[in-house]
């Protein structure tokens, strides 16, 4: 939770940052990546989250669990490829 409350309060300033240090040319170029990533990202998110849910069956508990751990094993992904990168 407390991730998805530091980038939503940090992705307006992340935006008007990429886009004025962008060429004046560019600027329009990187507000459109900007929604473009922001949208590829929200479906891929339902997209998995969808897939997981369905891997619960019928039982509620059990997709909450599918999507819990899940969600909680791609993150562990991010974070040794984040490692690696830095």
């Amino acid at each position: 939770m407390a991730g998805g409350l530091g980038i939503g309060i940090a992705m307006p300033h992340l935006s008007v940052a990429a886009m004025t240090s962008a060429p004046a040319d560019e600027a329009g170029k990187a507000a459109g990546a900007i929604a473009t990533v922001l949208t590829m990202s929200t479906a891929f998110g339902a997209t998995i989250a969808g897939l997981l849910v369905n891997l619960g069956g019928p039982s509620v508990v059990m997709s909450a669990r599918w999507l819990l751990f899940g969600f909680a094993a791609i993150c562990a992904v991010g974070l040794f490829t984040a490692r690696r990168a830095v």
